[in-house]
């Protein structure tokens, strides 16, 4: 009578066997799959352990990074490229998307992604542009993966095609490095193209691999011997330098993408160097396959053969000429080269052949061109014979820092190492300050915490006496009473009270409205048809259902082609990481068109998030503009006997422009031959070195600043009159510039934007010379201006919350029926050029030397 109990529970053993072995035949054909799609390759898994991926068959499509950056140089905290190389391992061409993930600062995975088509066994290249937060972790690396298409893509573009594509997983690399040390955050960057370095290593040289140089500020990384054939296509991919130096490479090579990438870099403020040399002259001068010509200086280029280099020696080296009759001759200069020397057409415009340094006979050697934001010099004097790049020349400071703005002494390591042994210890690292980060201050300034800081405050109240009350205070109370058998019905009483308010407390502060705090700096050069901008901005943004934030473009079809803005996920530099690695429980993914990244899709959660925008297209803003001159002569000119402008300007902006901060730029210093200093080393002997002269503007640049109420709308501002009314100590350049430290955050930023010509510690200079770091804002600095006469105005608009250019650059936040409520910073930087004035030679002197000014 019990055998069918009995039976039933072994029917019931076999259905549990039988369920067991199909879960186990599932888990273990998924877990197949999984491995053979993945990339064998080492990797970190999702815990940041490490761990070794295997794979039993080979992934259907294989990847790699050969560049990590421009030249495997990459700085955290701003835009990189990366070249991934990709091979489909089937045997049919299709559309698959290639994906980059990275975290933000809210854990949320931005993936960007680049649609491209594969050509099956064919090794295959393409770029992804993204944002590098200042937190990357190098040794956890990045992500990249390769999936499948999912639909049609042809004819969607930029954030729509994101949303539509990603689809199964083809292959991945679970952790990607850098092939070298990442550019510290606040390095500088400066690539060379083509494979002479024409002395310009010596700004990378530094004390015992610290990421500063002893007699200037912050370290340059030298990204050398690049390839045309290997520059980004996109913008974003020469983001990390501020002055590309074109060697011995041939500019046709570079094709369409390539030169408009590297146009619009120019255009946003990018300085292209090229140094003329016998084998490019013709690629940059007459090949019609070179899409740059255009931008190249408008200018004939005369070559003589034979030319004696020693004529421009005070340019090339600080050694001095044998014939100076001092005891310490210099190197011998090649005396029969190759010398391109620079005449300008008749048919350029105001700003198209500027001549930068001329020669003792006045010859050009050095000349610019204007495009938009940036600029074009091309440099001649014979500095493309490979006999001075084989000795290093010509020197960074006597040569590059005139054609570059910069200021500073550069050495080899060697150098520097008998340089502060001679000076007893003025070069020491330990006498070296704490660098002063110049743009700090941003993250404060557009800080939105406070914003959201009520509701965790309501939260913690209310939950504190929810548990009071529910909890131990109303038992207590009801027992104290005889009523503690009414403790349930109390409870649920308490807990119907405190959601309600905790409901109705939340639907009061909770934010009505898309909140947004920045700070901007838009700059615009006279003449110029291009503006370009920065914004870092905190988004309040009251929505659980994802946000669209949008820079978008000036809305013609000439700036949609033209430009490519971008978008990125942004928080400050950290020293200390604080949470770091934390994130919101519901962590997502969200894509990003590395192509043109001008558009997020991000989640949110009725939180703040922040972001970087940088911007470029026509002029948004109504510029001062100087009022003609009744002689219809040029509107500024310079006054003889005061060496100071006369011109009057006005500007539409629609506020006030208050802060106002106006430089005049008279030119660079003489050149003179250096004389020798002596110094004697620990052993009493004497040691002959010679200091650089490291300023490269003219002692008569002046600017005042306004603490007035500011400049209106429409009045008209007498530059004369203004720099006349400051004292002569208050017009001195170097007074602000070495004055960089402890101001508030309007000077400081002010600071940063002559970066490479604050005052650079000296040998022999002791404990008082200042370190000064920059981190967010590379691309911005102006101090290339200060190397040509020019005026530059820089001041504040604040322009409301309800004024429509808030924000000048537009940044969106989309909704239906969301408005943006912007507040903050906004800092404007205005150049007018003035005509170009190359700095003087010193006169013979009647015994045959040079006749120097004092110093």
């Amino acid at each position: 009578m019990r055998t069918p109990p009995v039976r039933r529970r072994a029917d019931w053993r076999w259905a549990g066997a039988r369920l067991r072995l199909v879960l186990a035949a599932a888990f273990a054909c998924f877990g197949l799959t999984r491995t053979s799609l993945a990339q064998p390759d080492e990797g970190v898994d999702g815990d940041g352990g490490d761990r070794t991926q295997t794979a039993s068959v080979v992934s259907e499509v294989s990847l790699a990074v050969d560049q990590f950056g421009l030249g495997d140089a990459a700085r955290p905290g701003g835009w990189i490229g990366l070249r991934v190389v990709f091979q489909d391992n089937t045997d049919r061409p299709r559309d698959i998307v290639i994906q980059a993930e990275l975290r933000d600062a809210d854990g949320d995975r931005p993936l960007y992604e680049r649609v491209v088509t594969s050509n099956p066994g064919r090794r295959q290249q393409t770029w992804l542009y993204l944002f590098l937060p200042f937190d990357f972790d190098p040794a956890r690396g990045l992500r990249i993966v390769a999936r499948e298409v999912r639909g049609e893509t042809e004819g969607v573009e930029g954030a729509q095609a994101a949303q539509a594509v990603a689809g199964r997983l083809l292959g991945e690399v679970a952790r990607v490095q850098s092939g070298k040390p990442l550019v510290q955050r606040n390095e500088g960057v400066l690539g060379i193209v083509g494979t002479s370095a024409h002395g310009l290593t010596l700004y990378g040289s530094s004390m015992q691999g610290e990421a500063y140089s002893p007699l200037a500020h912050e370290r340059t990384e030298i990204a050398a011997q690049l390839a045309p054939l290997d520059m980004p296509d996109r913008w974003m991919g020469l983001a990390p330098y501020e002055v590309l130096v074109w060697s011995n490479a041939d500019p046709a090579e570079l094709g369409p993408d390539r030169a408009r990438a590297l146009r619009e870099w120019i255009e946003r403020g990018g300085h292209l160097v090229i140094v003329l040399s016998v084998e490019n002259q013709v690629s940059w001068t007459t090949n019609q396959n070179n899409l740059l010509r255009d931008v190249f200086p408008a200018v004939e280029v005369v070559t003589t053969e034979g030319v004696d280099l020693e004529k421009y020696r005070p340019l090339i080296t600080r050694q001095p000429s044998r014939a100076s009759g001092r005891n310490d001759p210099g190197l011998a200069l090649p005396s029969a080269v190759v010398v391109h020397t620079f005449e300008a057409l008749a048919s350029a415009g105001e700003y198209d052949a500027m001549p930068i340094l001329a020669g003792p006979d006045g010859e050009c050697v050095v000349s610019r061109r204007l495009v938009g934001q940036g600029a074009v010099s091309v440099v001649g004097m014979g500095v493309g014979s490979r006999v001075l790049s084989n000795f290093g020349l010509p020197l960074a400071d006597t040569l590059w820092n005139r054609v570059l703005g910069w200021r500073g002494q550069f050495e080899t390591s060697t150098r520097l190492g008998e340089i502060a042994t001679a000076t007893r210890g003025g070069l020491s690292l330990s006498n070296r300050r704490d660098p002063d980060i110049l743009d700090r201050g941003i993250d404060a300034e557009v800080n939105l915490v406070g914003r959201s800081l009520a509701g965790v405050v309501l939260a913690f109240a209310v939950f504190g006496l929810y548990w009071v009350v529910a909890g131990p205070g109303g038992y207590a109370l009801l027992k104290g009473t005889g009523n503690q058998r009414h403790a349930w019905l109390g409870f649920v009483g308490a807990a119907a009270l405190f959601t309600a308010i905790a409901w109705g407390g939340a639907t009061i502060i909770k934010p009505k409205q898309v909140q947004v705090r920045h700070v901007t700096i838009v700059d615009h050069v006279y003449g110029q048809d291009v503006d370009r901008g920065r914004v870092w901005a905190s988004v309040l943004i009251p929505s659980y259902l994802g946000a669209r934030v949008q820079v978008p473009s000036d809305g013609s079809d000439e700036g949609l082609a033209r430009f490519t803005q971008a978008l990125a996920p942004w928080q400050g530099p950290r020293e200390v990481q604080i949470g770091a690695g934390a994130s919101f429980p519901d962590a997502r993914a969200y894509e990003v068109d590395a192509r043109s990244p001008d558009t997020l899709r991000v989640p949110t959660r009725a939180t703040v998030k922040q972001f970087q925008a940088d911007w470029a297209g026509a002029p948004r803003l109504a510029w001062p503009t100087p009022v003609a001159a009744p002689e219809s002569g040029p509107p500024i000119t310079i006054d003889p006997e005061t060496n100071l402008p006369r011109g009057v300007l006005t500007h539409g902006f629609p506020v006030a422009l208050r802060d106002v901060m106006i430089v005049y730029v008279g030119g660079q210093t003489r050149i003179v031959e250096t004389s020798p200093g002596t110094w004697t080393d620990v052993d009493g002997a004497p040691t002959v070195f010679s200091p650089a002269r490291t300023w490269a503007t003219n002692a008569q640049n002046v600017f005042p600043v306004f603490t007035t109420d500011g400049w209106l709308p429409g009045d008209s501002l007498d530059l004369h009159a203004a720099f006349e009314a400051a004292s002569p100590a208050a017009r001195q350049m170097s007074t602000f510039l070495t004055g960089a430290g402890g101001q508030n955050f309007l000077r400081r930023v002010y600071h940063s934007s002559f970066f490479h010509q604050l005052e650079t510690p000296q040998v022999g200079g002791g404990q008082s010379a200042d370190r000064f770091h920059r981190n967010s804002t590379f691309g911005l600095d102006l101090s290339r201006w200060l190397g040509q006469p020019c005026i530059i105005v820089m001041g504040t608009l604040d322009l409301g919350e309800d004024d429509e250019m808030a924000i000048p650059l537009d940044v969106r936040v989309g909704g239906s029926d969301r408005r943006t409520h912007p507040s903050g910073t906004t800092i404007v930087r205005w150049v007018y050029p003035l005509p170009a004035s190359p700095p003087a030679w010193p006169k013979p002197r009647q015994d045959g030397g040079d006749e120097e000014p004092p110093i």
